[in-house]
C-alpha cells in the first residue's frame, strides 16, 4: 500500500514511517539571486540537469549523508523532479521529523557547472548542470520544494562501493599511481581544515564523502571536483537595499474622468449643419388650422381666405472651443499618455458645453405647460401634467411626447415618489412595464412614468422640467474636431478641440416646460 499527499509551501506531510521524499530541484528559466561564497551574489536560472552516478542526500550543506537520490525516478517535464530515499538513521529520522511537521519545506542543489553555461543579460543560465548532491533547505536559492512523502512497502539495499572491485578501464598501474597522489590529497585535505579551528565543524568537508572509496572516487574522476562543487544557498535581497531596480507603482487609467454624455442633445437629436454661412435658417408655419377652411354658405357665395404666412426662423451659428500648449516633454514622457487622458477630459468638456447650450435655449422657447410640485406632488399628479404636456406637444407637433428631460431635484423627487392610485414605482425596469403606471430602479437610474422615459440631465438648472419630441426641435451641428500645431520656439504642441452648433427650436409650442409651483 502506498499514501501519498503533494504538499506545496508550507503544509504538513504525512504521518507515518514514510522515508521517500518526492522534491522539485529548481524551476527552469527562473532567476534567483545566489551566491557561492556567502558574500558575493549574481542571478542565476537553471535550463537543464545531468545527474551523477551517484546522488547523495544530505541533512544540510556539507552536513551528514542521510541517504540517496533514486535516479530512476528523474522527471524533467514539467520541472525537474526526484524521489529520495532517506536512510533509517537518527539524523534521517530527525530530519523527516521536520519535513512533516513544515520546518523544512524546500531542498538545495549542489552541482558542478559545466561548459554549456552562459551569461544572457546579466542572468547565468546554467545548462547540463551535473548534480551530484541534493540538502535539505530552510529556505532555498532556488523554487526547490518538497512535494511528497511516500511510505514504503519495501526496503533497496544498495551496495554503495565494494572495495573489491575496478571500475572498468582503471589498470593496476592507474590505481598504484593514484593511490600515492591519494594519499597525498588526504593530507593536504587535512592539513587545511586543522588550520580552520574556529570552524564549528573542521571535519564538514569531508563529511560528504559517505566513504573513504567515495572520496577516492571522486578525486579520480576530476582532481578538482571538491572545489568545483556549487551549493545553493537563500542570501536575502530586500526591496529597502535595491531601490534602483523598484520604480514607482501607477495605476495606468486615470480616475475622475466621468462623461455624462449629452443628454439634451441625444432626446432631442443631431442634424448636421449646412456647409455655408454663419447662420441657422429653416420656414415654419404657426397659423391656425381650423380658420383655413370653412363652410360654402350659398352657391357662389365667398369661400373661407386666409392668410396663410411661412415664416422665417433663424438661430445664430456659435463656436464652442478649448485648448492648451503641451509640452512635447509632456507629451513624449508621460505615462499613462497625457494626450490620451487630455483629449478624452476635453471631449467631455466640449459635451457638458454644448449640451448646456442646447438646454439654455429649450428653456427659453418652451411653451409653459401643467405644474406638478417635486417637493409635495403626488404620484397622480404627476401623471396628469405628463398627460397634459404630452398633448400640448401633439398639438404643437403633430406627435405626442417622446421623453421628459429632467434636472438633479426633479429627477430625484420622481423616482423617490410612492403611494397613490398609480403607485410609483410599481417595478424596477428590467421587470417589464405591463399594465403599470411607471416604473423607478436605483441600480440603472431609469425611471418611466406613463410609457415616457424620464431623463436626467446633470446639466439643466435646478426644478427644469421640459416635456417634447424630435419634431419640434434639433441641435446643428459641425464637429467635434481637434487642431494640432507644433510650437517650434517653445518646444510645444498647441492642442484644441472645437466645433460649432446651433439649437433650433423649429416648433416653441412642442416643446413644454412642467413648472414646479404647486397646483
Amino acid at each position: 500500500m502506498t499514501t501519498e499527499i503533494l504538499v506545496r509551501e508550507s503544509a504538513e506531510l504525512i504521518h507515518g514511517d514514510g522515508r521517500t521524499v518526492v522534491v522539485q530541484l529548481a524551476k527552469w528559466g527562473e532567476p534567483r539571486t545566489v551566491s557561492d561564497d556567502g558574500t558575493t551574489t549574481y542571478r542565476e536560472a537553471f535550463e537543464s540537469f545531468e545527474l551523477a552516478d551517484r546522488v547523495r542526500v544530505v541533512d544540510q550543506h556539507f552536513g551528514e549523508t542521510i541517504g540517496h537520490a533514486d535516479i530512476a525516478s528523474y522527471r524533467a517535464e514539467p520541472e525537474p523532479t526526484i524521489d529520495l530515499h532517506i536512510a533509517e538513521t537518527a539524523r534521517g529520522d530527525d530530519v523527516l521529523a521536520l519535513v512533516r511537521n513544515g520546518t523544512i519545506e524546500g531542498v538545495s542543489v549542489e552541482f558542478r557547472p559545466s561548459a554549456a553555461d552562459r551569461l544572457v543579460d546579466g542572468v547565468m543560465r546554467r545548462a547540463n548542470a551535473l548534480v551530484q548532491g541534493i540538502a535539505f533547505a530552510f529556505r532555498p536559492a532556488h523554487s526547490a520544494p518538497i512535494l511528497a512523502t511516500r511510505e514504503q512497502t519495501h526496503h533497496q539495499e544498495t551496495d554503495i562501493m565494494s572495495t573489491d572491485e575496478t571500475p572498468a578501464g582503471i589498470s593496476d598501474t592507474d590505481l598504484a599511481q593514484f593511490g600515492d597522489e591519494l594519499r597525498r590529497d588526504m593530507l593536504e585535505q587535512f592539513n587545511q581544515i586543522s588550520s580552520r579551528s574556529e570552524t564549528p565543524d573542521p571535519y564538514a568537508e569531508l563529511r560528504k564523502y559517505r566513504s573513504l572509496a567515495e572520496f577516492a572516487l571522486a578525486r579520480y574522476d576530476d582532481p578538482d571536483a571538491d572545489s568545483r562543487i556549487l551549493t545553493r544557498a537563500l542570501v536575502d535581497q530586500t526591496t529597502p537595499d535595491n531601490p534602483g531596480v523598484i520604480p514607482p507603482a501607477w495605476v495606468q487609467e486615470v480616475k475622475g474622468i466621468v462623461d455624462f454624455g449629452r443628454p439634451t442633445i441625444s432626446a432631442f437629436g443631431v442634424t448636421p449643419l449646412d456647409p455655408n454661412g454663419m447662420e441657422l435658417n429653416w420656414p415654419y408655419f404657426d397659423g391656425d388650422f381650423s380658420a383655413l377652411v370653412g363652410e360654402q354658405l350659398t352657391e357662389k357665395s365667398e369661400i373661407t381666405s386666409v392668410s396663410v404666412p411661412i415664416k422665417k426662423g433663424t438661430s445664430p451659428l456659435k463656436s464652442y472651443a478649448g485648448g492648451s500648449d503641451l509640452s512635447l516633454q509632456l507629451v513624449r514622457r508621460s505615462s499613462p499618455s497625457y494626450v490620451d487622458s487630455y483629449s478624452r477630459i476635453m471631449s467631455i468638456g466640449y459635451a457638458a458645453a454644448t449640451d448646456a447650450a442646447a438646454l439654455a435655449v429649450a428653456i427659453a422657447a418652451a411653451a409653459s405647460g401643467p405644474d406638478w410640485d417635486p417637493s409635495g406632488g403626488t404620484s397622480t399628479e404627476l401623471l396628469a401634467a405628463l398627460f397634459g404636456a404630452s398633448t400640448q406637444v401633439e398639438a404643437a407637433t403633430g406627435a405626442p411626447a417622446s421623453f421628459a428631460i429632467c434636472a438633479t431635484d426633479v429627477y430625484n423627487a420622481i423616482g423617490t415618489l410612492s403611494g397613490g392610485v398609480s403607485g410609483l414605482p410599481v417595478a424596477p425596469a428590467p421587470y417589464g412595464t405591463q399594465n403599470v403606471a411607471g416604473t423607478a430602479d436605483a441600480a440603472s437610474l431609469r425611471i418611466n412614468v406613463s410609457g415616457l422615459p424620464i431623463i436626467h440631465d446633470q446639466y439643466a438648472p435646478a426644478g427644469t422640467f421640459l416635456v417634447s419630441n424630435g419634431v419640434a426641435g434639433s441641435w446643428h451641428e459641425d464637429g467635434p474636431m481637434t487642431l494640432q500645431e507644433n510650437n517650434v520656439a517653445q518646444l510645444g504642441v498647441d492642442w484644441a478641440i472645437w466645433g460649432m452648433g446651433a439649437f433650433s427650436t423649429y416648433t416653441p409650442a412642442g416643446v413644454v416646460a412642467i413648472t414646479p409651483a404647486a397646483p
